[in-house]
């Protein structure tokens, strides 16, 4: 049963799915057995214990005084996945109002009661111009709605109100399909780091025209998509400004969903430009880290996620924002995922006392250190490296490169690349170590190799160093 659909399905619930689920079980136009009521509630009862997700373990306990029948516990694990998923599939079609209108003049229609569907299109449509958020899935109800009123009109013998209502259809249809392209097509752009768009959809060339041509002003949500479309294409300075505008402006249109996926598509597209050396980004990326922060639209699953933490430490960092980053890892790290509380906090601050230079915190911090996230392993023993070597604790430094060389070695999961960069570092950190300060002969040689060195990280600081040595 461990790796079962429903014990993966279950596990995910919230107290106040459980609560409603149990209701939803206890209802018998929902479900009449009493097993998988008795399955639902063994499941929680035991928090999902290994052990007693065993299926014999289970069975014994929902049928006592029965002989273990396996055909028998896998229907009734069954029974009771099929009956959650009812329930998730109607939590989540009640959460859409203006759908469910919809669907309901659909329903008139197709019994042909029209009047009655005509009056329910009409509420729907009044729901619909009710709502504040009109993303692209505003958009697909506004044409299925749309069409029901074109199917309503069939009944009529007015052929001018027929031709009408279906040419807003069509335009209806258009409006969806051209939001959710661009939308699509605006995360391909991003994760494939394309920069032929034609390549992409034998169609966006015409969307982009039809966009073009066309006034869509009164459709924020098709111009921002747009917008973005052309950010991620051609790099478009101006566009880019733009779209910081729309995305403050146009705010309230977005779902928390869609608002958080298109703030993490621009902050990705400002991680490729400063991965390209536009420098500028880094503070874009900062401000819309902050302006994620602000609104709530960073967390995924309930908590923050360890990557976005890590980023916006980083970034800080690099814009030497120090009390900002202080009070972000204190006020943020608490919304991490409490088996990555701890760890995190002890590398963020550890490298907010090791960029302002004071060593002694810094090691302390970085000391507590425990995690198996790759990139802070490599990045704490990094920090390590320098602070020995500036510290001139030159035994404790060559304990360390000789374990770092280890870990490297021996490290599954960690790709060449990385491999080869932080072999560099340890190589030029042993030269810097070892380099005759009195030789400028010698230091001279060390700088071209550094200089010339690739992959190579703090290139800036070997060089620092060697300035140090005269």
């Amino acid at each position: 049963m461990n790796n079962s659909q429903l014990i993966q399905l279950l596990t995910t619930f919230s107290k106040k799915e459980i609560r409603d689920c149990r209701k939803w079980l206890e209802s018998v136009y929902h479900n009449q057995r009493q097993d998988v009521i008795d399955l639902y509630e063994y499941c929680f009862a035991h928090s999902f214990d290994a052990q007693m997700l065993i299926k014999e373990t289970a069975f014994k306990a929902i049928f006592p005084n029965e002989p273990f029948d396996d055909a028998k516990i896998r229907q009734t694990m069954y029974f009771l996945r099929k009956s959650v998923e009812a329930f998730l599939l109607h939590n989540e079609l009640k959460q859409d109002e203006a759908y469910n209108e919809v669907v309901l003049a659909g329903i008139y229609r197709e019994r042909k009661l029209f009047k009655l569907a005509k009056k329910q299109a009409e509420l729907a449509e009044k729901a619909l111009s009710n709502l504040t958020q009109i993303d692209y899935k505003h958009y697909l109800n506004e044409y299925l709605l749309e069409n029901e009123k074109y199917g309503i009109t069939v009944s009529t013998e007015d052929r001018q109100e027929r031709n009408q209502q279906l040419q807003k259809t069509i335009a209806s249809l258009d409006r969806f399909y051209i939001t959710d392209q661009l939308r699509n097509v605006c995360s391909l752009l991003l994760n494939l780091h394309q920069s032929n768009f034609a390549d992409i959809s034998p169609f966006i060339e015409t969307i982009i025209k039809d966009v073009e041509e066309k006034d869509y002003s009164a459709y924020p949500v098709v111009t921002l998509y747009y917008t973005l479309f052309k950010v991620l294409q051609s790099n478009d300075n101006d566009s880019f400004d733009k779209l910081k505008k729309d995305l403050l402006t146009h705010k309230s249109l977005f779902s928390f969903r869609e608002r958080r996926e298109i703030i993490l598509m621009v902050i990705n597209y400002c991680i490729v430009q400063m991965n390209r050396g536009d420098f500028k980004f880094i503070q874009e990326a900062f401000d819309l880290y902050r302006l994620g922060l602000e609104e709530n639209v960073l967390m995924h699953e309930g908590y923050l996620p360890a990557s976005t933490f890590r980023n916006i430490l980083s970034t800080g960092l690099r814009l030497k924002e120090f009390e900002w980053v202080k009070a972000f890892i204190e006020q943020n790290s608490p919304l991490l995922h409490p088996s990555n509380q701890e760890s995190f906090t002890n590398f963020g601050l550890g490298s907010l006392y090791f960029t302002i230079k004071d060593y002694n915190k810094a090691r302390e911090y970085l000391g507590m250190y425990e995690h198996d996230d790759l990139l802070l392993n490599l990045n704490t023993r990094a920090m390590l490296l320098k602070m020995y070597y500036e510290l001139d604790e030159f035994k404790v430094l060559d304990s360390l490169l000789e374990s770092f060389k280890v870990y490297l070695r021996r490290k599954k999961g960690i790709s060449e690349g990385y491999v080869a960069l932080y072999s560099n570092l340890i190589k030029f950190t042993k030269k810097l170590a070892v380099v005759n300060p009195y030789s400028k002969a010698k230091k001279e040689k060390l700088r071209q190799e550094i200089l010339q060195a690739k992959p190579m990280i703090n290139k800036e600081w070997f060089l620092e160093q060697l300035n140090k040595l005269g």
